[in-house]
């Protein structure tokens, strides 16, 4: 089977979710524990940073350099955790698709799969990585024979100067606006570029998650590859059925934007009538809210659709869920 019949794919889904109980429930939690996860390292953030500026002088550099080590341990704990978290949701979906179950202790099998899936989150990113450097090496060489790139070059001059002259903190803010508006087409090229180079390294991988938590002895480097067998021929497929969640990926994007409304919006002239610091924990807070219950009544109709996409391309072999 394939993905031509993206209306069955989704009705499938659908009858799936309305035989599973709990579902929301498990979502609730995942999605909340996620959130608040990111919530609470804004707050310590928020609040260890408060506490280093309230710790001056000599006798504070102690409690400042205790407050600083909390701080980034906090950060890098989200930012390590938060991947296994991903991948645990993957496998409860992949399960919810098969069973019509939705048990909370598949959640943390991303963690239970600790070495494969540190692996596979790191030569994942490096694929993209390599990508991205393919992009400005192969990028340089292309948009240096365009006109703009050779518009910005001129612009730069004046800056180039006055740096070489140790006077760059005195160039002209117009010397400065015209580089940036010379560099929104060159930016604007380099972002064409890597679409180009990057969608389709995207979409091959997109399977090798749901490989990595269906097959036990399954490892990094074989989820990939697997995936990009099982992708050959049916990129396009996948991206019509994406289409279909438009609303959904619509409405990740609104709340994107409603995070950094605190920034936005000065940008746009609309002064907020709170402090900066207030301004930006209430839109954190706002988005994060908004995103629980998006992805709480949503998220599973989503990506229990792709995991049935996934079982239609899958290797006809064991597997774990």
């Amino acid at each position: 089977m394939d993905l031509k019949d993206r209306q069955g794919l989704c009705r499938e889904a659908a009858d799936t979710l309305a035989q599973t109980p709990h579902h929301r429930k498990l979502t609730l939690i995942w999605s909340a524990a996620a959130g608040g996860m990111g919530l609470l390292s804004s707050l310590f953030g928020l609040l260890l940073s408060t506490g280093i500026a309230g710790t001056g002088g000599l006798a504070g550099m102690g409690t400042r350099s205790v407050l600083s080590t909390a701080q980034s341990a906090l950060m890098l704990f989200t930012a390590i955790a938060m991947p296994f978290w991903e991948i645990g949701y993957n496998a409860s979906a992949l399960q919810m698709s098969r069973t019509g179950q939705a048990r909370l202790d598949t959640l943390p099998e991303g963690f239970r799969r600790f070495g494969p899936v540190l692996r596979f989150v790191l030569l994942q990113g490096l694929v993209y990585f390599g990508v991205g450097l393919l992009c400005i090496q192969f990028g340089s060489i292309l948009i240096s024979m365009t006109p703009f790139a050779r518009a910005l070059a001129e612009k730069m001059m004046p800056l180039v100067e006055a740096m070489q002259s140790g006077d760059a903190a005195q160039a002209d803010p117009a010397v400065l606006e015209a580089v940036i508006k010379a560099a929104i087409p060159v930016m604007v090229l380099y972002a064409v570029l890597m679409m180009v180079l990057y969608v389709p390294v995207f979409y091959r991988l997109r399977m090798s998650v749901f490989r990595l938590m269906d097959e036990p002895q399954c490892g990094a480097v074989q989820a990939m590859m697997s995936s990009v067998r099982m992708m050959r021929g049916k990129c396009v497929s996948l991206f019509l059925l994406d289409l279909r969640f438009w609303w959904f990926y619509l409405a990740e994007i609104a709340i994107l934007l409603l995070c950094y409304a605190d920034v936005l919006l000065p940008m746009a002239g609309v002064s907020l009538p709170m402090s900066e610091q207030t301004a930006a924990f209430v839109c954190y807070i706002g988005s994060t809210a908004i995103q629980v219950a998006l992805y709480t009544f949503t998220r599973n109709t989503v990506f229990v659709t792709y995991a049935k996409a996934y079982d239609r391309l899958r290797p006809k072999t064991h597997s774990k869920l």
